[in-house]
């Protein structure tokens, strides 16, 4: 018999049933070999042995066994033959909870890329994920490609973070600031922030909210913008920005029209900006509305307070006017009525309308005969008055002469001297006229030598031009007629 035969197969589909030898008995018949019962063995699932066993059967009725065996060794798994592996899929924007694995082969896509050398493939795949943070995931697939005898494994991968800012509600949160003491400062936000924020991965509650200026800060400019800015787990941040601001300065400005008449009356407007009305007004001189009316002049202070606190004041002086001029002016020169001034012009000066007292009419020139206290008023365009008087006096009262000697008796052809004793009455300096003469200071006369009876009359006229006289009645006696004896001298008289 020949020598049994053998053979090495890479897949079970390779085996086919056995070339029988050529086998010749004794007889020289060529012997045809039948397949022994019980063979072929069973055909393993992977690798082992598949058995052909022939029995030839010679002339003399001897049967002899010959034996095929197929050796099956499934040493090549599958291999990649449709494409080219796919790279791992990175930097996917998600949370660990949203994660995307569709990207990933699925087990028809792989088997579709592998071949078998034997035998059918088949896939299946397991995940592992590491690590599990929303910040940075990671999922790895295993597929395990399979022929049934030998298999292969290949990887591919998911990875992402979350990689979106929170989102911040358009919510109006811009403000005017207000306080109690004029002092602003920045509110706490980051609440009111957090209330209208979102996070895709992080919970709300777990979003961290700064701001900055922080809670507290004193704001002295008009608007500060604070700046919110909220963070997710992630680090991953959005802001908003809020304009806060505060009211204009408190200010007042007093003003006041001119009073026009001196000692009159005027109002004041009291002008208020800024701040946060209502507000509270409280004047120096008690009174607590914003204007003052029918003021005289002076000066006046305000203090304004707003609803903030906030305080500010005002100063106004009004001034007097001065009174409108009006002026009486003498034109005669003098306010003494006297014997030789017997009347006095008078003009009144000034711009406007005059009215005099004891009905002397609206004139501005007057004569004055009669002594007393003339006052004109001067009414101008404005309304304004102002007076003006003068004081007329009288001094007509003419001077009473006291001789020293009325009466004077003298001889013929003597001189007689008349004086003055006194004047009265009237106003100094005097001066004397004697008998119609030029008024001089002489305050006595001589006459001349006199033969006869006369009289001699003085004029006094006092500094008013009053005149009073007296007179002096000189009487000339004759001169006796006188015996001279004896031779004895006398003297005259």
């Amino acid at each position: 018999m020949p020598d049994d035969g053998s053979s090495t197969v890479a897949c079970a589909s390779e085996i086919t049933a056995p070339t029988l030898p050529e086998v010749t008995d004794a007889c020289g018949t060529a012997l045809t070999g039948t397949l022994k019962s019980g063979y072929p063995t069973e055909t393993p699932s992977c690798n082992g042995d598949v058995i052909y066993v022939y029995t030839f059967t010679d002339c003399a009725g001897t049967a002899h066994d010959w034996t095929y065996t197929y050796t099956i060794e499934r040493n090549v798994g599958p291999t990649l033959s449709g494409g080219t592996w796919p790279n791992d899929i990175t930097n996917q924007n998600a949370c660990y909870a949203d994660r995307d694995l569709s990207g990933l082969l699925s087990g028809d896509d792989v088997a579709d890329m592998y071949t078998a050398n034997c035998g059918t493939i088949s896939v299946s795949h397991s995940d592992v994920t590491d690590p599990t943070s929303n910040c940075g995931w990671t999922v790895t697939r295993t597929y395990t490609i399979t022929d049934g005898c030998n298999e292969v494994t290949n990887t591919m991968s998911v990875s992402g973070s979350d990689q979106t800012a929170p989102t911040i509600g358009d919510d109006d949160l811009d403000r005017e600031l207000t306080s109690t003491n004029c002092v602003f400062t920045v509110p706490d936000l980051t609440d009111e922030v957090q209330a209208i924020s979102s996070d895709n991965c992080t919970a709300n509650a777990d979003l961290t909210v700064e701001q900055s200026p922080a809670a507290g800060t004193t704001i002295t400019t008009q608007t500060t913008i604070v700046r919110v800015t909220v963070t997710d787990q992630c680090e991953k941040s959005s802001y908003k920005d809020i304009v806060l601001t505060i009211p204009e300065p408190l200010t007042a400005t007093l003003s006041a029209e001119a009073i026009q008449c001196h000692d009159g009356t005027t109002s004041i407007t009291n002008t208020v900006s800024g701040g946060s009305p209502d507000y509270t007004y409280e004047w120096e001189s008690g009174e607590d509305t914003q204007n003052l009316e029918n003021v005289e002049a002076g000066t006046y202070t305000v203090t304004v307070r707003d609803q903030n606190g906030c305080v500010t004041t005002a100063t106004k002086t009004i001034s007097n006017p001065d009174l409108i001029p009006v002026s009486i002016t003498n034109n005669t020169g003098t306010d003494l009525l006297t014997c030789a001034v017997t009347e006095i012009s008078l003009t009144a000066e000034g711009s406007g309308d005059f009215e005099w007292s004891d009905g002397l009419g609206s004139d501005a020139d007057q004569t004055i005969s009669t002594p007393g206290t003339y006052t004109v008023t001067l009414t101008d365009a404005n309304g304004c008055t102002n007076s003006a008087s003068i004081t007329i006096e009288q001094s007509n009262e003419n001077p009473t002469v006291t001789l020293v000697d009325g009466s004077i008796t003298i001889c013929a052809g003597q001189t007689a001297t008349v004086a003055i004793d006194e004047v009265t009455n009237g106003v100094a300096p005097y001066h004397y006229s004697w008998n119609g003469g030029t008024y001089g200071d002489d305050t006595e006369f001589t006459t001349s030598a006199l033969s006869a009876d006369e009289t001699v009359t003085v004029s006094v006229k006092d500094a008013h031009g009053c005149i009073g006289s007296a007179t002096a009645a000189i009487t000339v006696n004759d001169r006796p007629t006188a015996e001279i004896s004896g031779g004895e001298a006398i003297c005259n008289g």
